[in-house]
């Protein structure tokens, strides 16, 4: 569990989320004060803290990336499995890079 969610994890493939991430949750969502935002998770992991935030915020939008492919993949099956794929976007990459830019 992380922040009352359960969430699928890969010890030894995937960091496991910690305890300690939850205060990192809770003042991201006191900065946010119900805000609409875009919030970039980098080197998300098993997408604990993208989904918590986005659990917690319903105006935000998360684009949550890692470099690696198992995490990619775990993160998206915990996104599914909490039902925010239309808040919560997984890519593949290198730290900002893979994450869309404003409209122009």
């Amino acid at each position: 569990m992380f922040n009352g969610l359960a969430l699928v994890t890969a010890p030894g493939r995937v960091m496991t989320p910690r305890a300690a991430s939850e205060q990192l949750v809770a003042t991201a969502c006191a900065r946010l004060a119900g805000r609409s935002a875009r919030v970039a998770d980098v080197g998300t992991g098993s997408g604990a803290i993208a989904i918590a935030i986005a659990n917690a915020c319903l105006n935000v939008e998360i684009w949550a990336t890692d470099i690696s492919h198992s995490a990619v993949a775990l993160a998206r099956a915990n996104v599914r499995r909490h039902r925010l794929e239309d808040r919560v976007f997984v890519r593949h990459g290198d730290l900002l890079t893979p994450i869309a830019g404003p409209s122009t």
